[in-house]
């Protein structure tokens, strides 16, 4: 398969399956490297494992997006901790939804980026608890 295939089928398939899991499990660093691992190796070689020097270019370059030269892949690490984010926010912003009662647990890294990056306005007493 062609360098461009591999990176499509990343991008839209490997990335893409854990996302679900990535919004509600916390996932340890392993799972990151394991998942990041499989991908650079199918990447480079279109195999499930291969060991160092066939990587064309840096992990960090490939997760740039196209229009800056990178491949556009996703960092599997900051998309967990953006889907977090994410999910801090709809819990801030959408009360009226069942599922935002689900006890999500959230990295106290993320957390906090989450505080320092809103600002709360009180408004009328509805939404706003004492």
């Amino acid at each position: 398969m062609h360098l461009a295939g591999r990176v499509a089928l990343i991008r839209d398939v490997l990335t893409v399956a854990p996302i679900h899991h990535f919004i509600v499990v916390q996932c340890p660093k392993w799972v990151h490297k394991v998942i990041t691992r499989i991908i650079k190796a199918f990447l480079w070689k279109s195999l499930r494992e291969v060991k160092g020097g066939h990587c064309l270019v840096g992990s960090k370059r490939v997760c740039w997006p196209p229009d800056l030269g990178g491949l556009g892949i996703l960092n599997l690490k900051t998309l967990g901790c953006a889907l977090h984010m994410r999910w801090l926010w709809l819990q801030k912003t959408q009360l009226d939804h069942s599922w935002i009662e689900l006890n999500i647990q959230v990295h106290r890294n993320v957390s906090d980026m989450f505080s320092a990056s809103i600002i709360s306005v009180v408004g009328d007493e509805t939404i706003t608890c004492f």
